[in-house]
């Protein structure tokens, strides 16, 4: 698999059962308008049994035991992952079917950016009812530059549009690590 110009790394490691398989690529930090697309992104590819990793690569073709996808997002960086734990004998095909589906995103629908909006902007107004939740946002935004955008999350997703998610979709780099029973 040449998934970009980052790198490969394969680990055979002693006392392991499955393989383990890490996706990472590059997408918008904190301080880029395009965060939030990201964001929604995200939701679509491998958040949740609905996400089109799960049904692709654990319903349909049962390739692996776990699949998501989360970001890493910071002032100045910003980083997706897909995580993949399958058999060792699996790997390879789950894995290539992970970066067939990253590679799908570019074209997303209109109707799977809305469903993503909703449930990112329903998983916030839930956080809002835990006070601690909302201290620890309002925080990571008054350490991005000001604590009241926190309360601006569900019109900054409501805002995005299909072409910001398609653009941050355009994956052109990617770098794996694989980790499988020796």
């Amino acid at each position: 698999i040449q998934p970009g110009p980052f790198g490969n790394y394969l680990e055979k490691r002693k006392g392991i059962d499955q393989a383990h398989v890490a996706i990472g690529y590059n997408l918008p930090g904190l301080k880029d308008p395009l965060r939030y697309s990201a964001e929604i992104m995200n939701v679509i590819l491998g958040v949740g049994a609905s996400s089109r990793l799960y049904m692709q690569i654990r319903e349909n073709k049962g390739l692996a035991y776990s699949v998501n996808s989360y970001v890493d997002q910071g002032m100045s960086f910003g980083n997706g992952c897909i995580y993949l734990g399958t058999d060792k004998s699996k790997y390879s095909s789950a894995m290539k079917l992970a970066i067939a589906e990253l590679k799908k995103m570019k074209k997303v629908e209109q109707k799977d950016v809305e469903e993503a909006k909703e449930q990112l902007i329903g998983q916030h107004a839930l956080e809002n009812e835990d006070t601690e939740k909302v201290a620890e946002g309002l925080m990571q935004y008054e350490v991005e530059g000001d604590g009241k955008e926190y309360y601006k999350y569900p019109e900054k997703i409501a805002a995005v549009k299909l072409e910001d998610v398609r653009r941050v979709a355009d994956i052109t780099r990617m770098a794996t690590s694989i980790l499988v029973p020796e």
